[in-house]
C-alpha cells in the first residue's frame, strides 16, 4: 500500500502496510458537493486501487505511476489528491476523495478513470483504466464497499485488465419512490462538463469514451461491430430456442420415481430388485401454464408475475 498525499501525508509515512489498509476504510473528514440535480445525492469515497500498471518508467527505479481518480456524473466532474509513485495506492480519510455529487435521472451512469499525473504542461495524463457504474441496483440509505476490474474500454472484445478500483458509495432520495420511478421512464437530458485545460478534457473524454474510439473507421472497428452482431444473433437463437421448449411444453427437469420391486430367484432363495423410471418434467411450461391463468384472472398481478419469470 502507497501512501497517500494531503495535509497530514506525514502521520501515514510511517505506518505499516495493514494500518494503512484499516485506516483506508475511516469515515471521510471532509466531503466536495458537486452537480446541480434535485432528486437525490450519490455518495462517493474513492477507497484505492490495486494492481496498477507502471507507466512512469525510467532509470529511476522508484519512479511509478502517481495515479490520481476523475468522476464524471451528470454535469460533475471531480478528481481525486494524486498518490505518487504507487501501483497500488490508498487514498486515506483526509486526502480529496469523498465527494456528494446531486442525482438528476436515476438511471445516470457514475463514470471513473484512472490516469497517471503529467506535471508538464506540455504532455497529456496517460489513461490507465476506466469503469461504468451503474445505479439501477442500488438501494438507497444502503453503503456499498466495491471494487471494479479497470479496462481500457467497454466495448472491445478480448480486453486486458488494468488493475483495480475500490469505492464506497451510498444513495439518498429526497422524494418518494413513486416520484424517482416517473422520473426513471423519462429521457434524461444531454449534460455539459467545462474544462480549463486541455490535457483535462483528454482525460474527461478518456473517462466517457475509452482508450479506443469506436467511431472511427478502421478494421478493429468493423470486426468489433461483427462481433457484437454475432453475440445478438446468438442472444436470439437462445430466445427462440426457450420459447420453443415452453410452448411445446418440451421437458427439461429430470426426476426418478422408484419402480415395484421384483422377485428374482435364486440358490440363495428370492431376492428383490427395484428399478426406477426416469422423467422429464416441463417446469417452465407448467409455471408459464399457471401464470398465463392467473394473468387472465387478476391482470393487476402483471407486475408480481413479470418480476418472478
Amino acid at each position: 500500500a502507497g501512501e497517500a498525499g494531503g495535509r497530514r501525508r506525514d502521520d501515514a509515512e510511517w505506518m505499516t502496510a495493514s494500518a494503512i489498509e484499516t485506516l483506508t476504510y475511516a469515515p471521510s473528514r471532509s466531503w466536495i458537493r458537486a452537480g446541480c440535480g434535485d432528486l437525490g445525492r450519490l455518495y462517493v469515497e474513492i477507497l484505492g486501487c490495486d494492481g496498477l500498471p507502471n507507466l512512469d518508467r525510467g532509470v529511476n527505479r522508484n519512479d511509478k505511476t502517481d495515479a490520481f481518480v476523475d468522476l464524471l456524473f451528470e454535469d460533475a466532474l471531480v478528481s481525486t489528491d494524486v498518490v505518487p509513485d504507487c501501483l497500488s495506492p490508498r487514498y486515506l480519510p483526509w486526502t480529496r476523495r469523498a465527494f456528494v455529487l446531486s442525482i438528476s435521472h436515476p438511471t445516470s451512469p457514475l463514470l471513473l478513470g484512472v490516469h497517471d499525473w503529467d506535471a508538464s504542461p506540455l504532455n497529456s495524463h496517460d489513461p490507465v483504466g476506466r469503469v461504468t457504474v451503474g445505479l439501477e441496483t442500488l438501494a438507497p440509505d444502503t453503503e456499498y464497499v466495491l471494487h471494479y476490474n479497470l479496462y481500457d474500454t467497454a466495448i472491445t472484445p478480448d480486453r486486458e485488465r488494468h488493475g483495480t478500483v475500490t469505492l464506497r458509495l451510498s444513495l439518498e432520495w429526497d422524494h418518494p419512490p413513486k416520484k424517482i420511478f416517473r422520473a426513471s421512464i423519462e429521457r434524461p437530458r444531454r449534460f455539459y462538463v467545462n474544462v480549463q485545460e486541455k490535457k483535462n478534457y483528454k482525460s474527461a473524454y478518456y473517462t466517457i469514451e475509452g482508450g479506443k474510439d469506436v467511431y472511427r473507421y478502421s478494421m478493429d472497428t468493423i470486426w468489433t461491430q461483427v462481433d457484437e452482431l454475432y453475440e445478438i444473433g446468438y442472444a436470439l437463437f437462445d430466445m427462440y430456442d426457450a420459447a420453443v421448449h415452453v410452448f411445446m411444453w418440451r421437458g427439461h427437469l429430470k426426476i426418478s420415481l422408484p419402480r415395484r420391486p421384483w422377485p428374482l430367484g435364486g440358490k440363495g432363495g428370492a431376492t428383490t430388485t427395484t428399478t426406477t423410471t426416469q422423467l422429464e418434467l416441463p417446469l417452465h411450461s407448467m409455471l408459464a401454464f399457471a401464470a398465463g391463468i392467473l394473468l387472465v384472472e387478476r391482470p393487476q398481478m402483471f407486475p408480481a408475475v413479470f418480476a418472478l419469470g
